[in-house]
């Protein structure tokens, strides 16, 4: 199941809610102010780790120079 981070529109807390994808936005009550249905869903990215040579580093950090795709650079397998 996903996280997701909403933002609750009548005292601006953001807090985040474990949620399946059907019930992603499906009304939610601010854990601050209480309120039900004030909490909108926000855009959020994620991070990856990549584990390599028994080392773990963000995936961006890998040679990203051969453009996109498997051993094209972005998996890290040209590294």
């Amino acid at each position: 199941m996903p996280v997701y981070v909403y933002k609750c529109l009548d005292c601006g807390n953001d807090f985040e809610r474990l949620r399946g994808i059907s019930s992603s936005d499906s009304e939610l009550a601010c854990p601050s102010c209480g309120k039900e249905g004030t909490a909108k869903r926000k855009l959020t990215t994620f991070s990856a780790m990549s584990k390599m040579g028994g080392v773990s580093r963000p995936a961006s950090s890998y040679n990203s120079s051969n453009g996109g795709g498997c051993c094209g650079g972005s998996c890290g397998c040209a590294d």
